[in-house]
This record gives C-alpha cells, sequence and structure tokens, in this order.
C-alpha cells in the first residue's frame, strides 16, 4: 500500500488523477505537502466552481423542454 494519502485520511480511496499528478510533481520537487495540500484544494474549488454554469444552462434547458 502507498504512504500517499495516509496522512490526512485512514480510508483507502481512489482520488481523481489530476490530484495524483499534482502530488508526484510535488514529490519530484522535493515541495512540502502543506502547499500541495492547498494547491489541491484550489483545484478541487475551480472543478466545483467551474460546474455550475453548466448546472445553469442545463436547468434552462430543461425549463425549454417541458
Amino acid at each position: 500500500m502507498s504512504s500517499r494519502g495516509s496522512s490526512t485520511s485512514s480510508i483507502d480511496c481512489e482520488r481523481p488523477a489530476s490530484l495524483l499528478l499534482q502530488e508526484d510533481i510535488a514529490e519530484r520537487m522535493g515541495t512540502s505537502g502543506q502547499h500541495v495540500n492547498m494547491v489541491q484544494g484550489l483545484t478541487l474549488l475551480v472543478q466545483a466552481l467551474s460546474a455550475i454554469p453548466c448546472m445553469f444552462l442545463c436547468g434552462e434547458f430543461d425549463e425549454r423542454s417541458e
């Protein structure tokens, strides 16, 4: 079992590829884990915020189709 993520959670779950890629890059550069966690949090925030317009547009299309 990999030690990746063991400091933040004891639950073994799949992580998005973008987060694993960020961890691999940080490991090669020797960057501290705290900074990696911040970047990963910002990545998830951007992904969530980018979904909002799509949900709005889906609602508009759904109203028009009824």
